[in-house]
């Protein structure tokens, strides 16, 4: 929630009609009024059972355009922070490994980021699911002071633990499980990850190679094929365990197992150890397979 105006110097009288028009509440309690450099922070609490405590600040700052510069201000306020930390105390069913709470310059709260880490779908969707009950939960409690205040910008990220990263945000309040779950996928198909595809449906399998636009194709001739195996859309490299896969698709003879082999290009080149998480370029794959190599992205537009 922000308020910005150049070269204004704001008030406590500023900081209550903030708090009034921008927050909903009216008549807080000012606790306290400190001047931290060239900013203001007051703190208020609320008149109500709850009695939360949350800070407004008035906030300098430099801005301009080109070369130019000027002295700016504007107010800001942690409420929405404080009321989850709040909850986030008061609520006995959150299952995320850890909540992280930044703070400013000025030692203000922001939105506080539930942290989950998860092995498989199953326990992304679970987590999301988690997450949005505890949103719910907010929204609930919160709403017996004021009703109006429906929408919380809670972060939840979610950390694969497994043999390559991935990592993603998404807001608590609004994000749809299945569709993450489809996030993930894509990346367990770039990586050729056997034991997470598991957890999908072959229909759910060529719905994301579809709709990703992400497989690799081959131009055989004047024409481009496209193959079954898939990268991350817009990189141009594969992965180990992905390139096994493509090297058989194509009739290449592989020494080894998706995990660790060799193979003789069809430039007469012996290639590998390919192993781990390690990455070929398109540029590469051109020797080894003897064909230009693009993304479908790259193809089809």
């Amino acid at each position: 929630m922000f308020l910005t105006a150049c070269n204004k110097d704001y008030t406590l009288d500023d900081a209550k009609k903030y708090s009034r028009t921008r927050l909903g509440i009216y008549w807080p309690k000012l606790i306290s009024e400190e001047q931290l450099d060239e900013d203001t922070v007051w703190t208020f609490q609320e008149r109500n059972p709850r009695g939360l405590q949350y800070h407004i600040v008035e906030d300098h700052y430099t801005t301009g355009i080109d070369s130019a510069s000027w002295e700016a201000s504007r107010m800001y306020s942690d409420y929405d922070g404080m009321i989850t930390a709040h909850y986030i105390d008061d609520y006995q069913n959150l299952h995320a490994q850890e909540a992280v709470y930044g703070q400013d310059e000025n030692g203000i709260f922001r939105d506080p980021e539930l942290k989950y880490v998860f092995h498989n779908r199953d326990e992304l969707e679970d987590a999301l699911r988690d997450a949005g009950k505890f949103v719910k939960y907010v929204r609930k409690k919160n709403g017996r002071f004021y009703t109006s205040k429906t929408y919380y910008d809670i972060s939840a990220c979610m950390e694969f633990e497994g043999p390559y990263n991935y990592s993603e945000k998404y807001n608590a309040g609004s994000a749809d499980p299945e569709e993450a779950a489809m996030d993930f996928l894509s990346f367990a198909l770039a990586y050729y990850d056997e034991e997470q595809l598991s957890y999908y449906s072959a229909s759910e399998i060529r719905t994301c190679m579809e709709s990703e636009d992400a497989r690799i194709c081959l131009k055989k001739g004047d024409q481009w094929v496209k193959t079954d195996t898939v990268t991350l859309r817009g990189n141009t490299l594969v992965f180990p365990k992905a390139l096994y896969h493509l090297l058989k698709e194509e009739g290449i003879a592989v020494q080894g197992t998706p995990d660790s082999y060799t193979f003789t290009g069809k430039d007469g080149v012996t290639y590998g150890l390919y192993e781990g998480n390690a990455y070929i370029y398109f540029s590469e794959l051109k020797a080894m397979l003897g064909c230009d190599v693009q993304g479908e992205w790259n193809v089809s537009e």
